[in-house]
């Protein structure tokens, strides 16, 4: 069939409309969501890998896409958007309903996805099948974040002298009778104000009246934005100052950076990535926080790493995961029947595997942490008992047990857990893993076996 003049025109006007780019910052905001979503960093990582000027922006965007987020696959479904438009990416529609429905309301470019979001929206207002003024699902998104003072450059004391002379009221930890009560502290503290944290000595909860990016406190990395369950694995893993350490999957660098504060800036970190560009960012992260001299970069594989070196005696094994323990994707999931893909947690748990069995091959390692950010047994408790039935010169440590009440599953109780709702922090799984003291009499018959 010859096509019409009509119809011809619609198809130049599509032609045209690919033509135009999406603005770059929707395309920077919906591929971090993209990440974030797959388990690839938390949005403050991602955001600050991205390197894009309008952190802000892109931070706004992300605000409202969460908050709304039930809201806006409501208003995709029924303005039946991807059956008028089957190529549209899901996240760049998400982030452009956010913009449209939420943000500045308007869409003033011409590309393909801007046109097609317009498109949909108007149908809304005038089909009013939903009320898209209805505020009633929006999601408040906690204003109180999760910091760890870097003590590499500066003290608890300075940070806490800094903000009280910027009128910020601090909530006094020592009036806090039990870790309830604590939490219960926490909820309650309004824009402005902070508390010293229960568990570690240089974390801080801090209700933020506005983002902090250009705050000189962050800007001179003082103050490291760093989810309190982040924190748990390097505490737990303490190693001694002076001592060779391996964090062997280190990127974003948060976690290198909390060992070598432990380690009080002594000692050898190897950071180990194989992702290219995010080892190039995690060395600007260690460089600009006053740990650069202690850290070594290693862009490999951890698994190919020699594991000969017999100065290793820590190591932190921090894997990828399914990241089904982050806030946030937990937040998408409220009311939801939470899907697991079956075959990708199975690829992932064997990838775990290696890598902490891989950890425990090295000669003279103590102590090896393993840690997700992931709510699956699988991920969890399943690599533990796995790896040590392959690894009988281990045991698991019992971590914490008086003063942290969240365990692993049964029967690895000697584990942790963090739970978003009840700890207000992201859903985390530590495990530390020491090796077995042999007797004086057992190393000299070894000894004598070698001669």
């Amino acid at each position: 069939m010859t096509p019409t003049n009509e119809e011809s025109s619609v198809q130049k006007g599509k032609k045209k409309q690919w033509r135009v780019k999406v603005p770059r910052l929707y395309k920077v905001a919906a591929e971090i969501l993209t990440n974030h979503e797959d388990g690839k960093g938390s949005i403050r990582s991602l955001l600050y890998n991205a390197k894009h000027p309008n952190v802000r922006g892109i931070h706004a965007l992300l605000c409202h896409t969460f908050q709304h987020d039930s809201d806006i696959r409501t208003f995709m479904r029924v303005s039946h958007l991807f059956k008028k438009h089957p190529t549209l990416s899901p996240n760049i529609a998400r982030i452009l309903l956010a913009e449209g429905l939420y943000g500045k309301k308007t869409l003033p470019g011409s590309s393909y996805p801007e046109t097609a979001i317009r498109e949909a929206i108007q149908f809304l207002h005038e089909t009013k099948k939903v009320d898209i003024s209805d505020q009633k699902n929006a999601r408040p998104l906690t204003q109180v974040k999760w910091c760890r003072v870097n003590t590499l450059v500066t003290s608890m004391e300075d940070v806490v002298t800094l903000l009280k002379k910027e009128e910020w009221e601090e909530s006094d930890l020592m009036t806090c009778t039990s870790y309830e009560s604590f939490l219960e502290r926490v909820k309650k503290l309004k824009p402005g104000s902070f508390i010293k944290d229960w568990h570690l000595p240089n974390v801080l909860a801090l209700c933020l009246p506005t983002p902090m990016f250009d705050h000189s406190l962050v800007a001179e990395r003082k103050l490291l934005f760093q989810d309190k369950a982040s924190c748990l694995a390097s505490e737990i893993l303490s190693p001694k100052p002076g001592s060779n350490v391996i964090d062997a999957c280190a990127a974003p660098g948060m976690k290198t950076l909390h060992l070598a504060a432990l380690m009080q800036g002594k000692g050898k970190i190897y950071a180990v990535d194989r992702d290219g560009k995010r080892m190039e960012t995690m060395k600007s992260i260690v460089s600009s926080s006053g740990a650069g001299h202690m850290v070594e970069f290693v862009n490999d594989d951890f698994i190919a790493l020699d594991p000969g070196d017999r100065t290793v005696k820590y190591i932190l094994v921090d894997p990828s995961c399914s990241g089904s323990g982050l806030r946030f994707r937990e937040e998408q999931m409220k009311g939801e029947t939470q899907f697991v893909d079956a075959v990708r947690l199975r690829k992932l748990c064997s990838f775990q595997e290696k890598l902490l069995l891989h950890a425990l091959s090295f000669p003279k390692v103590k102590r090896v942490v393993y840690s997700t950010c992931s709510i699956h047994e699988t991920e969890n408790e399943s690599v533990i008992e796995r790896v040590l039935e392959l690894s009988p010169d281990f045991i698991m440590e019992d971590i914490w047990r008086d003063t942290w009440e969240r365990r692993g599953l049964e029967p690895l109780t000697q584990c942790i857990r963090t739970d978003p709702h009840s700890d207000l922090c992201n859903g985390f799984f530590v495990a530390s893993l020491r090796r077995k003291r042999k007797s004086r009499a057992c190393e000299e018959s070894m000894k004598d076996e070698k001669l």
